[in-house]
This record gives C-alpha cells, sequence and structure tokens, in this order.
C-alpha cells in the first residue's frame, strides 16, 4: 500500500493535454534514495491503463530506454508476473537490468473500484549477473489506480529505485525526481493511441 507519511510537496506539473491534466508531485527521505511520487487523474479506465502498463510490445513504445523486456513467468490466477528487462543508457553510463516480480490486487473495503500494482526486484536463477550490465535494485515501484467514472481514474505513482554501479546518491535522486510526471505524461499519451484493455482485470473487475 502507499506511503502516508511524511511527504514533502515538490509543487505540480501539467501534462501537456487537451484536458489540462495536473500531476502533483511529492517526495519522502527513505534513506539514502529517496521515493517519489506523483498524483493524477487520467482520462481512461483501469483496465486501459492496466493494459498499457503490463504488456510488453505496448511498454516497448513508451517507457524510456527500455532495450528489452522478456516475460519469465505469469500466473494469471493471482495476477502476478516476473520480468527481465535491460535499459540501453547514454554513455559513459552503463546499461542496466532489473529481474523484476508484479502482482495486481484488486483492493477490498475502499469506497470505490481500486486496483493496486506492486512491483520490486528479484533474483532468478536463469538470469545471472552480467559483467557488461550493471544490476539495478528497484526497491519499490507501486501503481494505484481508483476508479472515478467509466473512463476516468485517479493514479497514484511511487517508485524508489537504486540503479546500483557508481552514480552518487545526489544524481540517482536529481534523475528520479522527475520520473513520476514523465512517467505519467508517457503513460497518458499511449493511453490515447488505442482502446485495448487488460482482460483478465476487466473480468475480475466486472464479476
Amino acid at each position: 500500500m502507499s506511503i502516508q507519511s511524511s511527504w514533502k510537496s515538490l509543487g505540480s506539473h501539467a501534462i501537456p493535454s487537451p484536458e489540462q491534466i495536473e500531476v502533483a508531485l511529492n517526495s519522502q527521505v527513505t534513506g539514502d534514495v529517496s521515493t517519489y511520487q506523483g498524483v493524477t487523474q487520467l482520462p481512461f479506465s483501469i483496465p486501459r491503463l492496466a493494459f498499457i502498463l503490463e504488456d510488453i510490445e505496448t511498454r516497448k513504445k513508451w517507457v524510456s530506454r527500455l532495450a528489452e523486456e522478456i516475460l519469465v513467468a505469469k500466473n494469471e490466477e493471482d495476477f502476478s508476473f516476473v520480468t527481465y528487462e535491460h535499459y540501453d543508457m547514454q554513455w559513459p553510463v552503463s546499461d542496466r537490468e532489473y529481474v523484476l516480480e508484479g502482482k495486481w490486487t484488486i483492493l477490498e473495503d475502499t469506497p470505490t473500484t481500486a486496483v493496486s500494482l506492486l512491483v520490486h526486484s528479484i533474483e532468478r536463477d536463469e538470469y545471472p549477473l552480467r559483467k557488461d550490465r550493471v544490476r539495478g535494485d528497484l526497491k519499490r515501484l507501486y501503481y494505484l489506480f481508483e476508479r472515478i467514472s467509466t473512463n476516468e481514474t485517479k493514479v497514484t505513482v511511487e517508485i524508489q529505485v537504486d540503479p546500483e554501479g557508481d552514480l552518487p546518491n545526489f544524481f540517482v535522486n536529481m534523475i528520479q525526481k522527475n520520473w513520476p510526471i514523465n512517467t505519467l505524461t508517457a503513460l497518458y499519451n499511449e493511453s490515447k493511441k488505442g482502446e485495448q484493455e487488460h482482460d483478465l482485470l476487466k473480468k475480475a473487475l466486472n464479476k
């Protein structure tokens, strides 16, 4: 669930759009690498946004510097999955890779329909460390989707990631501070391009 305390406001930022979408930005000190949050409303359904977040071929179109993503495992019964991701970084920064586990949860006892996605780094024997890439540590990536109407969703995203390697913490925090607005902007722009939805979540929400 979302971290609830000690958020520091970083102001707001507009997503270029006819809807004049505003994103509230916040940060929280969580060790050497801070957690960053973005909160907004997007004119799309929960299943549409979930499809954009999980579908690998779609992600390659909008996730910055994502060069390769492999679906390692998927469990449709509990809405979980494991992926391997390779990011092509700009010289002199070394390429990064992550082995990630994600899980969708349909939240109960909420005022409206709500779904969360929690993603974090794990280890898998079939993906050992490589000499040509740095293994990053995604400590926590959290999305919360709250239904406002059929095609209107409140979106909260939080991230704490340590890309590891020789990057100083102040530089990591400086880069990650912009991650929520960049991600929400890209999520909005990609969601406009079609209507395909996350079928499993849509069926579960319609039960």
